[in-house]
Order: C-alpha cells, then structure tokens, then sequence
C-alpha cells in the first residue's frame, strides 16, 4: 500500500524474526531488538514514524534500543534497555 507521501506503508504488525526467517530485512532490525513474543507495527505520519510494541505474554518483555527514542506512553526516553509490562503496549516516536 501507499502512504500519503507516496511512500510503501505496512500495514499488517509483524514480528521481526518471522520477518528474518523468510530474508526479509526489517526496518528496525539494526536498532531495536524485541522478543518473540512482542509484536511490532509500523506507521508514519508527516516527519515521524512511530513504531508500536504490543507485548502479548503474561510476562515483562526486555527490549534493547541501540539508539535513543522517546516513548509517547510515559514520555520517557529509552536509550538501551526498557521492558514491556505483561500485556502491555510501548509507542515510540522517531523523528525523520
């Protein structure tokens, strides 16, 4: 599909090791690493994308951000490690 901008959007979550199972490279693969059990979405809007972690274990989810991002829920920035609450969902902004 095609964004606003004319830009290629996914618009299905997926999960990056699905992802790199079949040799897709994802767009987030060499900044952020998550779990199996978080699913990740994707969407841009104007000069930010903002990528959505839905943790669907009854556990906390340890990710690792190699670079510094804000998180809109809290407004914290996360800078190396964060974890997801059991359930929970984490939206981080990136500016472009």
């Amino acid at each position: 599909m095609c964004g606003a901008t004319g830009q290629a959007v996914l618009r299905r979550p997926y999960r990056i090791q699905e992802s790199e199972l079949i040799g897709l490279k994802t767009p987030v693969g060499d900044w952020l690493t998550v779990p199996a059990e978080v699913e990740l979405g994707i969407r841009s809007s104007g000069d930010a994308d903002y990528i959505f972690l839905f943790n669907y274990s009854a556990k906390s989810a340890a990710i690792r951000a190699k670079k510094a991002m804000k998180e809109l829920l809290t407004g914290k920035l996360i800078d190396n490690d964060a974890e997801i609450p059991p359930y929970g969902v984490m939206i981080i902004e990136l500016n472009k």
